[in-house]
């Protein structure tokens, strides 16, 4: 759907944009109607996270999983700035401050999300 912001995940090696490609578990598109997706990608491979089998540790996980709740965060600081946006301001904001990195439209989208261009 076009009204959906879909996220793919990127191995960023730990280092910087020029060195990030696409996660090999993360999804491709086009999609059948030829609409190109992920929207973005964002780091998904190796993302520190809560482990829920003691309340007192960590653990690393990887998958989309990892990558979506980067861009629900960046979502919700867009609407602190300005509660009056809609998803399409919300959309065009994330994709317009993306890096793009050495893979295809349709592995990426619009690239790598860099929330510091957003509030620049």
């Amino acid at each position: 759907s076009r009204y959906v912001i879909s996220v793919g995940a990127a191995n960023d090696r730990n280092s910087t944009h020029e060195n990030e490609t696409i996660a090999e578990f993360s999804s491709r598109g086009p999609t059948l109607d030829r609409i190109r997706k992920p929207d973005l990608i964002t780091p998904g491979v190796d993302i520190m996270s809560l482990s829920n089998k003691n309340l007192s540790s960590y653990t690393t996980l990887s998958g989309t999983s990892m990558s979506a709740p980067m861009i629900s965060g960046a979502a919700a600081l867009l609407l602190n700035e300005n509660p009056n946006y809609n998803h399409f301001d919300i959309k065009k904001k994330l994709l317009n401050a993306c890096s793009r990195i050495q893979a295809s439209s349709y592995e990426q989208g619009a690239g790598v999300l860099d929330i510091s261009r957003i509030f620049s």
